[in-house]
């Protein structure tokens, strides 16, 4: 049965692949925007803020949003994007040495966030007329109940009033869903927040002197003495973007960027960079703390309305989990979503999966955020410091095991449970590193 209308706002990532999978299901599809979405089928950079940045498609991303829309990978190597093994072809320094050079099974396309975003866009601009992309529209109000559709009133050329069989809000980080809920009286949503200060700067560059295949550079900070690290990431165009980041005091904000990336733990970056060629101005960023809404675990929920992506979870970008783990929520609640009359109960089912993806790769960037003293929020315990102590032993043994080396770059992907550790060949692995 083909139900009637939907609508999302906020045609960021999220939001779009959450319309095309909606497309199988409804008629008519409103994605609204506050900004200008499409010009011909490009967004433009100075539209995405965050657009200047390094953004990563972990494996497990590319492998999920390749069940939305299939053969993603190749529109995005068509475009412009490099394909790159996530060992082989990069130089990886972790707090206790280089991982090793091997061909693993971990292959990602490396692209500019605003590539990514068009081609997902063109994609659907294609294949699915039932999605209306609003530009320049404002949502000024929605209301929700548990047995009525929602409403939405908008403006963009005009104000205008619909009724919607379901609303999904994709607004990201700055999403005011937990609000509205309240205000509507669904009650308060338990909000988990941290902030490690986390401070970062990023230049695009061409002419960097890559050899032996290599496609990047990744240095991750050392706790606590090097809190400082970076990212030379191969982009469309022969380019590259370097985003360096610091927390605390050591963030690279008003500091000089060649300076700063001089003093990560290992010269590397530093030496592909001093006599490249820069193409943009440094632009510098300071990420407020990170947050995860729980809004599973209220206890009555409104017919027809979802929050998915950011406005659910927020990281701390340096592990890459953001579109991966958005990604993966959505195909999670595929079978729930599609041809199913979104009624309170389904849509509250459907929030608990949405919400629970989040948890692993939460519980990962929380903890991994705790190593820093200056990180609030939350406290670190005596059991999450044995944790780190067990860790810094598992990357240590990684940095001269490939098995250890790929069952840990697997977690950071996402494409591997953290008890991929535990695993007979990986644990004995381990045990045999700490003989």
């Amino acid at each position: 049965m083909s139900k009637e209308t939907v609508c999302v706002f906020g045609a960021s990532i999220s939001g779009m692949l959450i319309s095309k999978v909606l497309a199988k299901s409804y008629k008519m599809i409103y994605l609204i925007d506050k900004r200008s979405t499409c010009e011909g089928n490009h967004r433009f950079d100075k539209e995405l803020p965050q657009a200047s940045h390094v953004h990563i498609l972990l494996n497990k991303g590319l492998n999920e949003l390749d069940k939305i829309l299939p053969g993603i990978e190749n529109d995005l190597i068509q475009a412009g994007g490099i394909k790159s093994n996530s060992t082989k072809n990069w130089w990886s320094y972790f707090p206790f040495g280089k991982f090793p050079d091997y061909q693993s099974k971990l292959e990602i396309v490396c692209v500019s966030r605003s590539l990514l975003e068009n081609t997902i866009r063109h994609r659907i601009l294609h294949e699915e007329p039932s999605i209306q992309f609003v530009d320049n529209a404002n949502v000024i109000n929605y209301t929700l109940s548990g047995t009525d559709k929602p409403t939405v009133t908008y403006n963009g050329e005009m104000t205008q009033t619909i009724e919607v069989d379901l609303l999904i809000d994709a607004t990201g980080q700055h999403s005011h869903a937990d609000k509205v809920l309240k205000d509507h009286g669904f009650g308060s949503v338990n909000v988990e927040t941290i902030d490690p200060k986390l401070g970062y700067a990023s230049r695009k560059y061409k002419d960097i002197p890559f050899d032996n295949g290599k496609h990047g550079i990744l240095v991750m900070p050392k706790d606590p003495e090097i809190p400082r690290g970076g990212v030379v990431f191969p982009i469309e165009n022969n380019e590259y973007m370097v985003t360096l980041y610091g927390f605390d005091k050591e963030q690279p904000i008003n500091k000089d960027f060649d300076e700063f990336a001089r003093s990560l733990s290992t010269p590397t970056l530093y030496d592909h960079i001093k006599s490249a060629t820069a193409l943009t101005e440094t632009k510098q960023y300071v990420k407020k703390e990170s947050h995860y809404k729980k809004y599973h675990q209220l206890s009555q929920w409104p017919k027809g309305y979802l929050v998915i992506g950011d406005a659910v979870c927020s990281f701390n970008p340096i592990y890459g989990q953001g579109i991966t783990a958005s990604v993966c929520s959505i195909n999670n609640i595929q079978k729930q979503i599609v041809g199913v009359e979104p009624s309170s109960s389904v849509c509250k089912s459907m929030q608990k999966t949405i919400d629970n993806t989040y948890f692993i790769p939460w519980t990962i960037s929380k903890n991994e955020d705790l190593r820093w003293d200056s990180t609030e929020g939350a406290k670190k315990t005596f059991l999450l410091s044995l944790m780190h102590k067990f860790m810094n032993k598992v990357i240590r043994i990684a940095t001269v095991n490939p098995v250890v080396t790929e069952a840990f770059i697997g977690i950071l992907h996402m494409s591997k449970s953290p008890l991929e550790l535990f695993k007979p060949k990986v644990i004995k692995q381990i045990i045999k590193g700490l003989e």
